[in-house]
């Protein structure tokens, strides 16, 4: 079992096993979960702090044979506040890892903030690295990383307050996939300044995706929103085959991705990319070029984005959302265009939207949250 305490510079990782000597009374093969080492037992809490996470490892040895048992005193509370250190000297000290205190789930967009990253970082499905959100909900037991950006840090959360921060910026979340598992980066055109580093996954053989700026790689990365093209870096840990796909988030009327190495440019709201790379390749071979705005769009332009519980149809037809599957879930004729189709009963996932036309078809993919 271990805390995060980024205080400890190379030691941030402490593990409750071990003594005031630093040794692992066993080693787990947890040695270089970030930076390399872990810390003492000196700090570590007899018992759990409420809403603060912490990071179980274990040795695997057979599908039904993990069960964690916890138990203490039931916690009805429906709020709670963090106030969170900031130390401009120890980058790694702005991050801390929280858990999900309350018997329900959390709502991100519904946590006020003051001084906060406006994102979080969680565990994959399967615990091998990290997966960057700017919204979602944190499960019930569920542990996630914020970052402070000055002092006097907070995140607040109140179970009865109904509405939820300003509306989101149009982002990208450019998802890298391999038959080692899947890395993501967030490119969201806000006007806030700070993002979100990128974390060190725990298995080194998945390649990574990121944004480079100012001597940082960040896993969640703001810039203007008249950004038209950003340099995306990928960095393949060996050789292989790897699909990047893209997942709008707002009102895109293009997203191309531009591969340097092959000179390939790619539509990315109408399907994926797959290539091959090796591990000694260039790390800023892409460019992901984007262009937002409300004008009538083209055959081959943006013509269906999600907006909270509706997807916005800028187009007339007849309209069919078609799951991953290749099940019709939705069909209706659109009679004027900024049609409004509430997809609240759909399940969160990829879908593809197909108008039908006296122009013919067009399609395009679209990601319900």
């Amino acid at each position: 079992m271990y805390k995060f305490d980024g205080t400890q510079e190379d030691l941030e990782w402490v593990n409750h096993k071990q003594g005031d000597s630093g040794e692992d009374e066993e080693d787990d093969g947890y040695d270089n979960i970030i930076h390399g080492k872990q810390g003492g037992t000196e700090s570590f809490e007899t018992e759990f702090v409420n809403a603060y996470g912490y990071l179980a490892s274990y040795e695997k040895v057979d599908e039904n044979q993990t069960k964690a048992t916890f138990s203490g005193t039931f916690n009805s509370a429906q709020s709670h506040s963090w106030n969170l250190s900031y130390n401009a000297e120890k980058p790694l000290a702005n991050f801390h890892l929280l858990g999900n205190p309350f018997t329900f789930d959390m709502e991100w967009n519904k946590i006020a903030q003051t001084n906060m990253v406006d994102g979080y970082a969680v565990l994959n499905g399967n615990g091998s690295g990290y997966q960057y959100m700017t919204e979602g909900t944190i499960k019930v037991g569920d542990a996630f990383f914020v970052k402070t950006t000055a002092d006097d840090a907070t995140l607040s959360y109140n179970h009865y307050v109904k509405t939820t921060r300003n509306e989101k910026a149009n982002s990208l979340n450019i998802i890298a996939t391999s038959a080692e598992g899947r890395d993501n980066l967030i490119i969201s055109l806000s006007s806030e300044k700070a993002g979100f580093n990128k974390l060190q996954n725990f298995d080194d053989a998945i390649a990574t995706v990121y944004v480079h700026g100012e001597g940082v790689n960040y896993g969640i990365y703001n810039c203007n929103d008249d950004v038209q093209e950003v340099e995306v870096n990928f960095n393949a840990n060996k050789m292989g085959s790897y699909t990047i796909s893209i997942e709008p988030n707002g009102k895109f009327q293009t997203v191309t991705l531009v591969d340097r190495f092959t000179g390939i440019e790619t539509n990315m709201l109408l399907e994926d990319y797959h290539f091959t790379a090796m591990s000694s390749e260039n790390n800023n071979r892409f460019i992901v070029k984007m262009k937002v705005n409300g004008q009538q769009t083209t055959d081959n332009s943006h013509f269906a984005y999600v907006s909270g519980e509706e997807l916005i149809i800028e187009a007339e037809g007849a309209v069919e959302i078609i799951d991953m599957m290749g099940r019709v879930v939705y069909s209706n004729d659109v009679e004027n265009t900024n049609n409004r189709i509430n997809v609240a009963n759909l399940e969160n996932a990829a879908y593809i939207v197909r108008v039908i036309n006296e122009e013919g078809i067009k399609t395009q993919k679209v990601v319900i949250y």
